[in-house]
């Protein structure tokens, strides 16, 4: 549980670090400006709730316990164990979580660095597509039945 916690709170601290330090931004955020980064910020949380929650349902390499897939309200009958390994996802289809997290840590600060050196007009420009791109990504997740937990 705690092999991902230690290189998560190293980058943790380097980010605290990197944002104490004074930053030389391009200008100023204006309100819409900071308006959108706190929406572009929530979606990139979802994003990665997203993306955690994948990792850690393919890490789960256990059998189902009964159920008919695509049908999670529906069991088999009793003594009926279904086809072999329906469902049964390998160990290497994916799904590291302190990889997902070292990735979107390390991401949103770049990201976060990289906007605020931006002067004001690229930076909406920037700050649109952002925005766009994540609720892209987080609907089509969303849409292909891809949940989050905090």
């Amino acid at each position: 549980m705690f092999k991902h916690f230690k290189p998560l709170a190293a980058a943790l601290c380097a980010a605290a670090v990197l944002t104490a330090t004074p930053a030389h931004a391009g200008d100023d955020w204006t309100p819409a400006q900071q308006g959108k980064g706190l929406a572009l910020a929530t979606l990139v949380a979802i994003n990665w709730a997203q993306e955690h929650s994948r990792a850690r349902d393919a890490a789960d390499t256990s059998a189902p316990v009964g159920r008919i897939p695509g049908q999670p309200d529906r069991a088999y009958a009793a003594g009926y164990a279904g086809p072999a390994n329906v469902n049964v996802r390998q160990a290497t289809e994916g799904g590291d979580i302190g990889r997902v997290n070292r990735q979107f840590l390390l991401g949103s600060l770049a990201g976060a660095l990289i906007l605020d050196a931006l002067p004001s007009e690229y930076r909406d420009a920037a700050l649109d597509a952002g925005l766009v791109l994540e609720v892209g990504v987080v609907a089509n997740n969303l849409r292909l039945g891809v949940g989050f937990r905090f």
